[in-house]
C-alpha cells in the first residue's frame, strides 16, 4: 500500500495542503495518522478522488458547450 503525504495529496489533486486538511476532516479523502499525528494518505484514495474530480469537471464542461 502506497502512503502519501498531504503535500504529495495536494500535489497530485491539484490544491493546497490546507485544502487536503479540509477534505479529510470532511470526510471526502480517509486518512490515517502517525503516532506522532501526522495525516497519510492512500495512493488508491486520492488516485479516485482525482478521477471523481475530473468526471466532474467534463461532466461541467459539456453542460456549458450545450448551452
Amino acid at each position: 500500500m502506497d502512503l502519501l503525504t498531504k503535500a504529495d495529496a495536494a500535489r497530485l489533486l491539484g490544491v493546497t495542503p490546507q485544502t487536503v486538511r479540509l477534505m479529510a476532516d470532511r470526510g471526502e479523502l480517509p486518512n490515517v495518522r502517525t503516532e506522532r499525528g501526522w495525516r497519510l494518505f492512500r495512493r488508491e484514495d486520492v488516485d479516485r478522488l482525482v478521477a471523481e474530480r475530473a468526471t466532474k469537471a467534463s461532466i461541467a464542461a459539456l453542460g456549458r458547450s450545450a448551452e
